[in-house]
């Protein structure tokens, strides 16, 4: 909502504004643990509940079909996305990611995370400013999301790119494209389950 609220503010008063929603290619299934414990340290992730989690996370898996079961399967990356713990531990993993990207790029970019769904925003009155805004903030963000070593979705493209012209929404997929990453370019958008 707000996203949107600040588009329609953009609109209003003037201002060339784009948003650039990141989608993440099975995300509770890339997740490294390793990866995961580092980031939980730095954040000061409480240790007892992490660690209790982990071992329902990392716990032998086993496929059941009629009555037959599989043998166990040790799982070394992933975490189970219906723990009351899980959200909680996404938070931790793009915790200070999401701090440099903001804190490098403010106020030119606003950039949010909500368990898996990334999303960039930016606005300005001159639209050069507003572009070069949101794509360094977007290959900043690229870049730390790579470091830990999750994957952008390859289905449809990496996510999408809403603007307030179709020339500069056009001129953010080119500059990603160039770069080797697709990105769609949409009119409207599912934006946590509200139309952007």
């Amino acid at each position: 909502l707000i996203r949107n609220i600040l588009a329609e503010l953009a609109h209003w008063n003037k201002e060339y504004s784009a948003a650039i929603l990141h989608d993440f290619e099975k995300f509770f299934d890339t997740i490294d643990i390793p990866i995961l414990l580092d980031q939980a340290i730095k954040n000061g992730f409480p240790a007892t509940e992490l660690s209790l989690a982990l071992q329902q996370h990392l716990a032998p898996r086993v496929i059941q079909v009629a009555g037959f079961s599989a043998q166990p399967i040790q799982v070394y990356r992933s975490i189970l996305a219906g723990c009351a713990h899980s959200v909680a531990m996404t938070r931790n993993l793009l915790l200070q990611s999401v701090k440099e990207v903001e804190k490098d790029n403010q106020p030119g970019t606003i950039t949010k995370v909500h368990v898996d769904d990334t999303a960039q925003f930016s606005s300005n009155k001159d639209a050069q400013t507003m572009f070069t805004n949101i794509t360094n903030a977007a290959f900043h963000c690229i870049h730390l999301v790579t470091e830990l070593q999750l994957t952008l979705s390859s289905k449809k493209g990496a996510g999408s790119i809403i603007a307030s012209t179709p020339f500069i929404a056009k001129q953010i997929q080119e500059t990603l494209k160039q770069n080797g990453l697709s990105y769609e370019v949409e009119i409207t958008a599912r934006d946590l389950g509200i139309l952007y």
